[in-house]
């Protein structure tokens, strides 16, 4: 688990926007920046009231592009998303946005939701939108960047990786050849290629190419994942028929999942409906899901891939950690399910790095964040609190390998998981702990897993050893198997009164698939749930 974790979480080093070195003319005198952005900033003055066009086009593994073709008028928008793989193309999904709704066509069929939340079947469709949009050079470019050339009206700039990035850069590759030293065999191709990629990252900097006519950035991204914009161009308005919806009959998907009652049988979970046991699983949707009904909505979170989420006393806003492409960031967002509005939280500590998950506290008001400690290595997090009152946000405890946070009952303290490693190539030593507000933290026992149940005051967690579940007070006594200990299962997340909670179910023949249990005897049911992966569901 260990390993899977640490790949991961290396793949998200990689989401800067850097590019390798490309060919320019050098020696050619440096256009006039101010110049640069006067266009820019004409070009985007245009684009509130005429209609434009593009294509995005992004590198991805095993020679393989995404592509999104957008034509954006000043109050409708179509995408075309596909891709592509020498000669073959594969549509995923046309969105012609307007009128405060998204009216979606897929190979499934035609349908009508409200904003980003279509459950697209190639979850990366949402990281291909974020990063499909169209940029401009409108503020004066920062001293420490270097021209590096021009030609035909293309310029670009250079710069080295802040400092923060490149240190996690270099902590990132510094386990990677650890592990290569110690245990070459458990380096898989995947640790390899993406220790190539950090290194190509390391190396190249950041490099931005623009078009000095119009302000246009035309090419960015990290290496091996380049992502070019292409073909921007002025659309007349006689092709708004484009924007046309009349013409088909769209399934409505607009209704809520729940009524005010049965707000509590929503949940966060992500999925990737594609998948079937034996396959690779890719990103992820994080769904809204009914466990009564089966029915789900993603999540409308508007930058891409979405994690760890929780929900509000009144599960009317949801918190998560949210990436961001164009900052290579993980940050804190919170999701207003009624409105879909997306509002970035958190104090300074939170505005960059990777952010993992977050809890709310039983008052409402502090979220406990998890988040990789900053420029250290890939497995060193830390724990911060956010009052969502003031806004302030301040670390607790001290830097470590550290996961599953849920809060006390009293909202004094939270239980968590820490790892100790007797070598980083062996499975991790966990311990069930709590911290207060201090930081402090007391141990409790062997366990991995814990999360809290609030109606009874005692911790669930997984025993070491056999991998079945128990409950103890507080204070790590009075151990408890719950039912038979339900072997298989993993992942729990308790109901907000805490006496149910819903896990993960391990080795069947669809992969893993969700189940509510109740605490008192271990019964285990089956949640009505489509096909492909499961994993991660949050219901407090």
């Amino acid at each position: 688990m260990k390993s899977i974790r640490l790949f991961w979480l290396l793949t998200f080093l990689v989401t800067w926007s850097t590019a390798p070195k490309t060919p320019c003319l050098k020696g050619a005198e440096p256009p006039h920046i101010q110049d640069i952005v006067a266009a820019g900033r004409q070009t985007q003055e245009r684009l509130a009231t005429d209609t434009a066009a593009w294509t995005t086009v992004l590198e991805l593994p095993n020679d393989l592009f995404a592509e999104v073709d957008t034509v954006r008028a000043a109050d409708m928008e179509k995408q075309v998303i596909r891709l592509t793989k020498g000669d073959s193309r594969l549509e995923i999904a046309e969105i012609i946005s307007r009128e405060g709704l998204w009216y979606v066509t897929t190979k499934e069929g035609n349908f009508k939701y409200r904003p980003f939340e279509a459950p697209l079947s190639f979850p990366a469709a949402y990281f291909f939108l974020a990063r499909s949009e169209i940029r401009m050079i409108v503020d004066e470019i920062d001293e420490a960047v270097n021209f590096a050339g021009v030609a035909d009206n293309v310029a670009t700039y250079r710069m080295p990786l802040p400092e923060a990035n490149a240190q996690q850069i270099k902590s990132a590759l510094k386990m990677i050849k650890d592990a290569e030293t110690r245990s070459p065999d458990s380096v898989n191709q995947k640790m390899r290629d993406t220790k190539q990629m950090l290194e190509g990252t390391l190396n190249t900097g950041i490099e931005v190419k623009l078009d000095i006519t119009n302000g246009v950035i035309l090419k960015d991204g990290v290496f091996k994942k380049q992502v070019w914009f292409k073909n921007f161009r002025w659309v007349p308005a006689s092709e708004d028929s484009q924007f046309d919806i009349s013409q088909q009959q769209w399934t409505d998907r607009t209704q809520p999942l729940a009524n005010q009652e049965s707000l509590r049988d929503l949940i966060t979970i992500a999925n990737q409906p594609l998948w079937r046991p034996g396959t690779p699983d890719g990103d992820m949707n994080l769904l809204l899901l009914n466990i009564r009904t089966g029915d789900f909505r993603r999540l409308p979170y508007q930058h891409g891939v979405a994690l760890g989420g929780c929900f509000s006393k009144d599960r009317s806003r949801v918190y998560l950690a949210g990436n961001l492409p164009l900052e290579g960031s993980m940050c804190l967002f919170e999701i207003d399910l009624l409105s879909g509005e997306n509002i970035r939280i958190g104090g300074p500590e939170l505005q960059s790095g990777m952010v993992l998950s977050c809890v709310l506290s039983p008052d409402d008001r502090y979220l406990a964040v998890l988040k990789q400690a900053t420029g250290k290595g890939p497995l060193d997090f830390q724990i911060y609190i956010h009052d969502l009152e003031t806004g302030e946000t301040r670390p607790l405890g001290e830097t470590m390998d550290t996961g599953f946070p849920s809060w006390l009952p009293d909202g004094k303290g939270i239980v968590l998981v820490t790892r100790e490693y007797a070598a980083l190539d062996k499975p991790s030593i966990n311990t069930v702990c709590r911290m207060d507000l201090s930081g402090k933290i007391t141990s409790l026992l062997q366990g991995s897993s814990p999360v809290m149940l609030m109606s009874e005051s005692r911790i669930m967690y997984e025993n070491n050893e056999t991998d079945l579940w128990y409950s103890c007070d507080l204070d790590g006594k009075d151990v408890q198997m719950i039912g038979d200990g339900l072997k298989g299962y993993g992942f729990p997340t308790a109901s907000p009164d805490g006496n149910q909670v819903i896990m993960m179910k391990f080795g069947g023949a669809e992969g893993p698939r969700p189940y509510l249990v109740e605490i008192s005897s271990g019964q285990a049911t089956p949640i009505p749930a489509g096909p492909g992966l499961w994993a991660y569901p949050a219901w407090r």
